[in-house]
């Protein structure tokens, strides 16, 4: 799956699921990556590993969209299981923004190779500029951020104006 420059690489058996994100991991890629990772959460999988290899940076969405899944996982959302999520060699960039915003802490980070398998070859998506598809990217930002604030009360300040600005979006991109 292909996301303006962000190409996600999936590989699922029955009980463990591996998404390599290639390229950077931003907002405009959150949406795709969401769904992928609800649509294995929901399949059962019991171990999610999010290859990070060939991920030069992630910004606030994208941590933040990671961030929910993961809360989601941990508090038994998903249909069938709560999946472990784990981080599969995040440069020192990205592992300095997950400490920084204070959630590195809820996932398991590995250095080394990937899963027993490699992910599979990627596909690519028709990057819809709907207003609809555009009201659901507005959303997940700012549902991210909003995980972000809830999970670490020093991200308040450093999200608060993001959030507003994304709520007037929200409310200005609604399909009617």
């Amino acid at each position: 799956m292909k996301a303006s420059g962000t190409n996600l690489s999936v590989w699922s058996e029955e009980r463990i699921a591996c998404v390599k994100v290639a390229g950077r991991a931003n907002f405009s890629a959150s949406l795709s990556f969401k769904e992928v990772m609800l649509h294995l959460q929901d399949q059962g999988h019991d171990r999610v590993v999010i290859d990070l290899t060939e991920c030069p940076i992630m910004d606030s969405t994208f941590v933040g969209v990671l961030a929910g899944l993961r809360r989601r996982a941990r508090d038994g959302a998903s249909k069938h299981s709560r999946p472990d999520i784990e981080i599969l060699n995040p440069n020192q960039r990205v592992t300095d923004l997950l400490d920084n915003l204070g959630i590195a802490n809820l996932f398991t980070i590995h250095r080394g190779e990937a899963p027993e398998h490699t992910c599979a070859p990627s596909f690519e998506e028709d990057t819809q500029t709907s207003l609809v598809r555009r009201h659901e990217l507005s959303q997940t930002c700012l549902e991210a951020h909003r995980t972000l604030m809830e999970l670490n009360e020093r991200n308040v300040s450093k999200f608060k104006d993001v959030t507003r600005f994304l709520e007037e979006e929200v409310r200005r991109s609604s399909p009617s």
